[in-house]
């Protein structure tokens, strides 16, 4: 991973989940890598160059989807309701 904190700015994220119920329940830890501000997944490789690979590959289409326009918000329903009932 550091093969790329010449170029970008490269960090690891950690938490602490607690997930199930009662008897069910788990301590998870998650983690993956933060590249330039952006929070990654963590890589699924078995070298160090296709860890390196992966990290751009899943930066890039990061940062492609950052930049897309958000959807539409869905209608709300209560402005449907007051159309259709404007006694409401």
């Amino acid at each position: 991973m550091w093969e790329l904190s010449g170029q970008y700015d490269v960090d690891v994220w950690y938490e602490h989940k607690r997930v199930g119920a009662w008897v069910n329940q788990y301590d998870v830890f998650c983690g993956g890598v933060v590249v330039n501000g952006v929070r990654l997944g963590q890589p699924h490789c078995r070298t160090a160059e296709e860890c390196v690979e992966e990290v751009l590959r899943d930066y890039k289409r990061e940062v492609e989807r950052l930049r897309e326009p958000p959807p539409p918000p869905p209608p709300d329903p209560a402005e449907g309701l007051l159309r259709e009932w404007s006694e409401l």
